[in-house]
């Protein structure tokens, strides 16, 4: 088993030549990004674009396609508004014209007028009317019986 002293003279050891590794790779880095620097600074290749002109063509197409959406958004979010304005508003009128009560179908047996909504009378006079029919139902009924009695 290795004894402490050499643990730690190997720990140095791998931490210089990670040192020396490191370096190296920022060395390579360095020389690679002034090659890119200087290439893309120098205007001599007029028929190949830069790296830097394209990205700055990249960035202004990506502001120009972000402010045609933002103003795309505002101008859809405006029509969505009035849109909803006018289906509350359209909603409201058609809630009050089912709510709306004439005085004259309503029976005033005090002074407080009872509420019945169009859909309400409508029910009320379709009951009405299934009821005369049953009753002429059974008086048809009646009518045959008393017939084929006769």
């Amino acid at each position: 088993m290795p004894s402490h002293n050499e643990l730690i003279g190997q720990a140095k050891q791998r931490q210089q030549q990670q040192l020396q590794a490191s370096a190296t790779a920022s060395q390579q880095l360095n020389s690679t990004v002034r090659a890119l620097i200087s290439s893309n600074s120098s205007n001599s290749s007029q028929s190949c674009s830069s790296v830097l002109d394209k990205i700055t063509t990249i960035q202004q197409l990506d502001k120009q396609i972000n402010k045609q959406l933002q103003d795309g958004i505002a101008a859809n979010y405006e029509r969505l508004l009035k849109s909803k304005k006018n289906l509350d508003t359209l909603l409201s009128k058609n809630e009050d014209m089912l709510n709306y009560v004439t005085s004259a179908h309503q029976p005033k047996r005090t002074q407080n007028v009872e509420h019945v909504s169009v859909v309400d009378g409508l029910q009320r006079k379709a009951e009405l009317v299934d009821q005369d029919l049953r009753i002429l139902e059974n008086t048809l009924k009646f009518v045959q019986q008393s017939r084929s009695s006769s």
